[in-house]
């Protein structure tokens, strides 16, 4: 069985393929539309609702971020 994955690597990995959907030419707004449209689609209803929960509560929090490169 494979190592369970940090925090740290999902976070890496999913600012990487950001990135990487940033220089195909989306925004940054565009690329995490396009992850989040295949996440939905791939889990349960369940956890889609915890999803918005965390979404309402600490979207705010992400939003002020600078994002460098």
């Amino acid at each position: 069985m494979a190592p369970k994955l940090n925090s740290d690597i999902i976070v890496d990995v999913i600012e990487a393929t950001i990135r990487v959907l940033v220089d195909t030419g989306l925004t940054r707004d565009e690329a995490l539309q396009v992850m989040l449209s295949q996440i939905a689609v791939q889990v349960s209803p369940d956890v889609m609702q915890i999803a918005t929960k965390l979404a309402e509560k600490y979207n705010h929090d992400f939003d002020q971020v600078k994002w460098h490169r």
